[in-house]
């Protein structure tokens, strides 16, 4: 089955609404006691939905940092897969390959659907991530700093306040590499892992790692560790709600692509030589 194929039985809705729970699902991460508590009934469920996934040869959506992986997500049967660039919050894997490079390069390998993680904050990412050959974008980042967002406000706050050079990468020598936002916490880790070198453990840096994101998302604790933010902060002005959020995008891209692109394709024009290669561009 082509890609193509594949596209057309997942329809808009279907990535919208992976993009809104996705992301919604990953600011979470604090809200310890409700996991706990729908701990039991989840796992009811997962078994449910993997028996029957497994039935139709399907294992849902995969989140990836790279090609290799999301290939292998594909052969195993997964419907779609969210790609994460080097740009993304958290956990971009360990080959620091950005968006630019990885989008086309999974456009070209992949036949099942995917959609662009890391650095998607607004409709210009979208329409980016629709030209570089994604379905969709999954946004992380940008929903904690929303009005729903069940957070503290320092911390949608924080986010507002940051530029795209107030992240910082951790626990690169344990090859368990996240990017989080700089605060005294994340400081006082990165001091650490200088002094130990290569002899850095994990238990060196317990303190700044473990725990932190109730103190962080419930308290508002700014301080108290590494937490995960992605470069996108640069992007991210304001805290609106979420539908405010998804109708700008939506609307925003449809604009740059019947008002921006179409006047480019209209009055740009391009020709090539007989070697083929592109020899002249013009853009207005």
């Amino acid at each position: 089955m082509s890609r193509n194929d594949r596209q057309a039985g997942w329809g808009q809705s279907h990535v919208l609404a992976h993009i809104q729970c996705s992301a919604l699902c990953g600011i979470h991460r604090g809200n310890h006691r409700k996991r706990r508590a729908n701990r039991r009934d989840c796992r009811k469920k997962s078994r449910g939905l993997h028996s029957a996934a497994q039935s139709r040869r399907r294992q849902g959506a995969a989140q990836v940092h790279s090609v290799r992986h999301a290939l292998k997500a594909e052969r195993i049967g997964c419907d779609a897969v969210s790609v994460d660039g080097f740009e993304c919050g958290g956990h971009p894997g360990e080959d620091d390959v950005p968006n630019f490079i990885l989008l086309p390069i999974a456009a070209d390998a992949l036949t099942v659907p995917f959609i662009a993680s890391g650095g998607m904050a607004d409709a210009r990412s979208l329409v980016a991530a629709l030209a570089l050959g994604a379905d969709g974008i999954n946004m992380g980042t940008r929903f904690i700093a929303t009005k729903e967002a069940p957070v503290h406000e320092n911390v949608k706050r924080a986010i507002v306040d940051a530029t795209e050079l107030d992240t910082r990468l951790v626990m690169r020598p344990l090859r368990n590499t996240e990017r989080v936002l700089k605060n005294a916490g994340v400081e006082r880790l990165l001091q650490i892992e200088r002094d130990r070198g290569s002899d850095l453990r994990i238990e060196d840096i317990m303190d700044q790692v473990a725990g932190v994101y109730p103190k962080v998302m419930v308290e508002g604790d700014m301080d108290a560790g590494a937490w995960s933010c992605g470069m996108v902060a640069g992007l991210i002005h304001d805290v609106p709600s979420v539908k405010e959020l998804l109708d700008q995008i939506v609307q925003g891209a449809e604009s740059i692509i019947a008002n921006r692109l179409t006047r480019i394709a209209a009055n740009g024009t391009v020709s090539a030589g007989s070697s083929g290669k592109q020899q002249q561009m013009v853009l207005t």
